[in-house]
C-alpha cells in the first residue's frame, strides 16, 4: 500500500483515539518505507523499531557468497548467539548505547573486511539505522524489557498476509479498506466462536485430538 493509504488510516486511528499521538510508546516495522514514513510523521515522539529477523536475512543475503564458517562468525558477532550450555553471548546489536556499539564494531570491522570488503561497505551504510532503530537501549526505551527482547514482525506479517489476500493484492481506497477490515474482523470473530465451540465440544465442530478438549467451566 502507498504512503497516502497508510497516512489516511493512521489519521482515522488518531481521530478516534486522540491520546494515542502522545501515548504511543513505540512502533515497529519491517523497514517498509511508506508505512515507516507515515508512522514517523504521525507519531514523532514514539520510539521506532525495525524487525531483527528482516535485518538478519538481509545480512545473510549479502554474505551468500561467503563460506559457511565465516558467515556464521559474522552473524553471531552481529546478532549474538547461544552457546552449547544455553548461555547467551551478546552481539553488536546488544550494545546499550551508540558509543558502545561503535567501539564494538571497530573491534571486528577489520576482521570482517578480510572476509568481504563489499559486505563491510554495505554494513557501514546501515550503521545510522542500527543506532536509531535496533540497539538494546532503543529496545529498552520501547518497553521490551531490560535486557530487552529483540523486536520481530512475524505475527503482524501473518495478519498482513491475510489482509493482502482479502484485498487480492490490489491497492484499494481507504473507505473500501475500512469496509473490508470490518468484514475481516467479523470473519475472525466467527472463526474464534467456532473454535471455542469445538474445544468445549459444542455445536457442529470437534477437536481432532480429544485430550485437548475442555469443559465450558474450564474455558470460560
Amino acid at each position: 500500500m502507498t504512503y497516502d493509504v497508510f497516512s489516511g488510516f493512521i489519521y482515522c486511528i488518531q481521530k478516534n483515539c486522540p491520546s494515542l499521538k502522545q501515548g504511543l510508546r513505540s512502533f515497529g516495522t519491517d523497514g517498509g518505507k511508506a508505512l515507516e514514513k507515515a508512522l514517523a510523521e504521525w507519531f514523532p515522539d514514539s520510539v521506532k523499531l525495525r524487525c531483527m529477523s528482516h535485518f538478519r536475512n538481509n545480512v545473510k543475503e549479502h554474505l551468500k557468497d561467503i563460506d559457511a564458517e565465516s558467515k556464521s562468525k559474522i552473524i553471531n558477532q552481529a546478532f549474538g548467539q547461544n552457546d552449547g550450555d544455553g548461555v547467551y553471548k551478546e552481539g553488536l546489536l546488544d550494545a546499550d548505547s551508540a558509543e558502545l556499539y561503535q567501539s564494538l564494531y571497530e573491534s571486528v570491522r577489520d576482521g570482517w573486511r578480510e572476509i568481504s570488503h563489499s559486505f563491510v561497505s554495505w554494513f557501514d551504510n546501515k550503521i545510522p539505522t542500527i543506532k536509531e532503530w535496533r540497539l538494546a537501549n532503543v529496545r529498552t526505551a520501547a518497553g521490551l524489557g531490560s535486557p530487552p527482547a529483540k523486536f520481530y514482525t512475524h505475527s503482524s506479517e501473518s495478519n498482513n498476509h491475510v489482509i493482502k489476500h482479502k484485498e487480492r493484492y490490489r491497492e484499494v481506497s481507504l473507505p473500501r479498506f475500512v469496509q473490508d477490515m470490518r468484514g475481516l474482523r467479523k470473519d475472525c470473530d466467527n472463526d474464534f466462536a467456532d473454535f471455542a465451540k469445538a474445544i468445549t465440544v459444542r455445536g457442529g465442530y470437534s477437536m481432532k485430538y480429544s485430550h485437548l478438549e475442555l469443559s465450558t467451566d474450564q474455558w470460560f
